[in-house]
């Protein structure tokens, strides 16, 4: 008869089962108001006139939004390259007809919202300089350029997760080629779309999308050993659950409220969103964006290496001279198929973060392993069998002078039919 498999505890349940609940209600805080109604913010409109006109513009809105709108003075030969460049919202040209200058490629939900606001204001005929592009008919398709490429960059860092005997320099170089071949592929099919247009200035995206997935992805993969079990709630919560509020597409930055305004100017999303509406359709200046780009890109190299650091001591530092004996720990378990069936001769290795073999020994006739003197720490923990799919786990070794752990080896020739290898549970004794 098998054994049962020893189940979860509560906390261990909750522990995984927060994020959910978490999601629910960030998500829903954090999108349903600020994009689904969006409302203005500190948002600078331009009027093509002296302080007096600005003044009596600014009280007209103030009255239908306190605290929406901040009123500037322009010279009419500056209104339309600050329209353009998305330093103001709209410049408004007042006379008996007024004429609003209004960028669609800025920010289309910000060009519908002001069509419907500033009539009740000052009743002014719009004028949209500089439209989207002909693919982009909704005003989204730079969001949408942009999101797939962030997640490319978060599920990158999970997948690789799945991969423990890695070094995370080699992992750094995964991410590393999964950005050039996003680059490349995304870029061509937002021209195919008419998204973006076929430009030596878009072109440079392909460079900006690399940094891109290389900042997120470095980012992420380095944090992973710090963060454990909450890398993957730490990875939506940067892309999705602040990165798409914050993003400034398809509602800008100025529409929303403060604190995601001030999170916009440093969120990686954000940021590539403004260089590539920079790039692609010259509103306002690569610089900030760029940088912001480049910062997360040196965090997440910053982040490896610390990464390499902290399971290179963590696996491989042994006691310190005079240290008792008690900081080496002994592992040992079993290692049955899943049918309960002992597997004899299956290989058990402790490896560490730079694919090191520490510790390596056999099963015997019933399947049973120890392995003796395992430095503390967190070790990865590999299983080899003939005609079986190799199993390996993280384990750490605190607190405690022995540890169980046991495998199942999923054989290839399992009538189940999955390949893929289960691990029956692990005690502390």
């Amino acid at each position: 008869m098998s054994a049962s498999i020893p189940q979860p505890t509560f906390g261990r349940v909750a522990s995984i089962l927060w994020f959910p609940f978490f999601l629910a209600v960030a998500m829903s805080a954090l999108f349903v108001a600020p994009l689904a109604h969006p409302a203005p913010h500190d948002m600078h409109i331009a009027i093509v006139g002296d302080q007096r006109q600005a003044e009596q513009l600014q009280a007209q809105l103030d009255r239908a939004a306190a605290g929406g709108f901040q009123v500037v003075s322009l010279a009419e030969t500056h209104a339309a390259d600050a329209v353009r460049n998305d330093d103001v919202a709209a410049a408004v040209l007042p006379g008996t007809d007024p004429v609003v200058l209004v960028a669609s490629d800025t920010g289309a939900t910000r060009v519908e919202f002001l069509e419907k606001f500033l009539p009740d204001v000052i009743d002014p005929t719009f004028k949209d300089i500089d439209p989207s592009p002909s693919g982009d008919a909704t005003g989204t398709g730079v969001f949408f350029y942009a999101l797939p490429i962030a997640i490319v960059a978060m599920v990158s860092a999970i997948v690789l997760l799945q991969l423990g005997a890695w070094t995370f320099r080699r992992k750094m170089a995964a991410v590393t080629v999964i950005a050039a071949f996003t680059s490349v592929v995304t870029y061509a099919i937002a021209v195919w779309q008419q998204v973006v247009p076929l430009t030596g200035s878009s072109a440079l995206l392909m460079i900006g999308t690399f940094v891109f997935v290389q900042g997120v992805g470095w980012t992420l993969t380095g944090a992973a050993p710090f963060v454990r079990q909450f890398l993957v709630p730490v990875a939506l919560t940067l892309v999705l659950v602040l990165g798409v509020p914050t993003a400034g597409a398809p509602v800008t930055h100025d529409m929303l409220p403060a604190v995601l305004g001030r999170l916009h100017e440093i969120m990686p999303l954000g940021q590539f969103i403004a260089l590539v509406r920079s790039l692609a359709s010259g509103v306002g200046s690569p610089l900030h964006p760029s940088m912001v780009l480049m910062a997360w890109l040196v965090i997440g190299a910053v982040l490896i290496e610390l990464a390499t650091v902290h399971g290179r001591r963590s696996a491989t530092v042994p006691p310190a001279y005079g240290e008792p004996a008690a900081s080496m720990r002994r592992l040992h378990g079993t290692v049955t198929s899943l049918s309960d069936t002992p597997v004899p001769h299956a290989a058990v290795w402790v490896i560490n973060e730079d694919n090191d073999s520490v510790l390596r020994t056999t099963t015997d006739a019933m399947g049973r392993y120890a392995l003796d003197d395992v430095p503390e720490g967190t070790h990865h923990v590999l299983v080899t069998a003939r005609h079986a799919e190799p199993e390996i786990v993280t384990v750490a070794l605190r607190g405690h002078n022995d540890r169980a752990h046991d495998f199942t080896l999923q054989q290839w020739d399992d009538p189940a039919g999955n390949l893929v290898a289960e691990t029956a549970g692990e005690h502390q004794s």
